[in-house]
């Protein structure tokens, strides 16, 4: 009776510790979960114009927030409506386009999407042989007709926004 009795214990010893090894791995994987899924919703950086034309290198493949000039027209992104120093073509697609189309009408907006940026010209060095000693540079294509070496694809959100945003965000 005595060895039944201390077998039983053991085999209720054993079950709770498996019950606690459970539980604790069950516990982990939901900890997993809930901070994989808060790190992907959490809010791109928010940036002004300058800010993202100035660090286009080290934003270069991530995704923003910017607040500025929505020229309609020509599907770009500028400083402000008196500026076209700089431009950021903005790449939708037909479903897009249409997700949007009420709000499509130059002014300030705030847009979030992928910022992309294709790279300045490399100098690659004098081409060997040539008589005249030109020197070969090469210079990215760029996005859109225009060539631009600035875009913004998969966009989420355009909502209006006022030029005050744009000078303070």
């Amino acid at each position: 009776m005595r060895s039944r009795l201390h077998t039983s214990r053991v085999i209720f010893a054993v079950k709770m510790k498996t019950d606690r090894f459970l539980l604790l791995f069950v516990l982990i994987v939901c900890i997993g979960f809930c901070f994989k899924s808060s790190a992907s919703s959490a809010e791109p950086p928010n940036c002004n114009f300058r800010d993202l034309v100035s660090q286009r290198e080290r934003l270069d493949g991530k995704r923003v927030s910017v607040i500025a000039y929505l020229d309609a027209k020509n599907t770009l992104l500028i400083g402000s409506p008196q500026s076209t120093r700089d431009s950021i073509a903005i790449d939708l697609t037909a479903a897009q386009r249409q997700r949007f189309k009420r709000l499509w009408r130059s002014g300030y907006v705030r847009i979030v999407g992928r910022f992309e940026y294709v790279g300045s010209q490399k100098t690659k060095g004098p081409i060997i042989g040539d008589p005249e000693h030109r020197t070969l540079v090469l210079s990215p294509a760029g996005f859109g007709p225009g060539g631009y070496t600035m875009r913004l694809t998969k966009i989420t959100e355009i909502t209006p926004a006022s030029p005050s945003h744009a000078r303070n965000n």
